[in-house]
């Protein structure tokens, strides 16, 4: 159950110069509940909860080819603390102009990236990580910092991103009712020793010939899907080869009684993605397709 209340205005328009400087305000408020009519299946969860979700969305002109853009999300909820968080889903500088016969774009800060064609679940889309304690399905993402770089022209369009700063998965918590059967870990460990600070970096060719809308995308840096390691150990380090640690499959843990929490382990990897779109008449053709290696260090 949701009601909602959308706002949207102006805030200030001042002329300037030439041209007129625009700051306008817009977002969405709601207030949520759900209720499940099965008994909760661990102990601390409840039947229902309720909860209360802001996301406001500030946009300004600062210049006639620059403007700054920031999204932020607050959600309080009653059952599940971890569910209780903001987060700044936007926070960027965008500027762009013309390269000769081309057009060029520049993002600068915080923002959401989306690849693939998919509507449930994209393998190709590797920029952005999963909010999860937000919904589990719809998939919405964390904001990413990023320096972002787009050059387009009658050829197709191509994105180049620099990744400075990796961004840790959210889980639901121990009162979580959409949760695993082991809760997992808050904390997460790396591969890299850089951890979290290790520099990533993506690339992506699109373009439409007819009715092929297709692109081609690659990926070096750490993974934004986790393994999970269970165990006692609690050296990074050694983590890999500790007979104490088991690593299982990603997007579940395996339940194993006396492992105790599953701790998310993030990857190296090398990614190369495909993905297509056909259009006729009456049907959508889509696919996706990866190749992932671990790229060990």
């Amino acid at each position: 159950m949701r009601f909602g209340l959308a706002i949207a205005g102006p805030v200030l328009m001042a002329a300037a110069g030439a041209g007129a400087q625009i700051l306008e305000f817009s977002g969405d408020a709601s207030l949520q509940a759900r209720w499940y009519p099965e008994s909760p299946a661990f102990p601390g969860q409840r039947s229902s909860t309720g909860g209360l979700v802001v996301e406001p969305t500030l946009y300004g002109d600062i210049a006639p080819s620059a403007s700054l853009t920031v999204t932020a999300l607050y959600r309080y909820d009653s059952a599940d603390s971890r569910r209780t968080h903001a987060d700044l889903r936007e926070a960027y500088f965008l500027t762009h102009g013309d390269w000769g016969e081309n057009s060029w774009e520049l993002r600068l800060g915080l923002d959401r990236v989306f690849w693939g064609v998919a509507e449930l679940h994209n393998l190709v889309d590797v920029v952005n990580q999963l909010d999860l304690v937000e919904h589990p399905r719809d998939r919405p993402k964390l904001g990413q910092p990023m320096v972002h770089l787009t050059v387009s022209g009658d050829w197709g369009i191509a994105e180049s991103f620099l990744l400075p700063y990796h961004r840790k998965r959210t889980f639901p918590g121990r009162s979580g009712r959409l949760r695993s059967s082991l809760p997992i870990n808050d904390d997460g460990r790396y591969e890299s020793g850089a951890e979290e600070r290790h520099v990533d970096l993506a690339f992506r060719y699109s373009h439409s010939v007819g009715l092929l809308d297709f692109g081609l995308s690659a990926f070096v840096g750490t993974s934004r899907e986790p393994s999970f390691l269970l165990g006692r150990q609690s050296e990074p380090s050694s983590a890999i080869d500790a007979p104490a640690i088991l690593a299982v499959g990603r997007d579940e843990p395996v339940v194993d009684a006396g492992w105790g929490e599953p701790v998310p382990y993030y990857e190296q990897i090398r990614q190369f993605g495909f993905d297509a779109q056909l259009t006729t008449e009456s049907w959508l053709y889509k696919m996706e397709a990866v190749h992932q290696t671990l790229k060990h260090i």
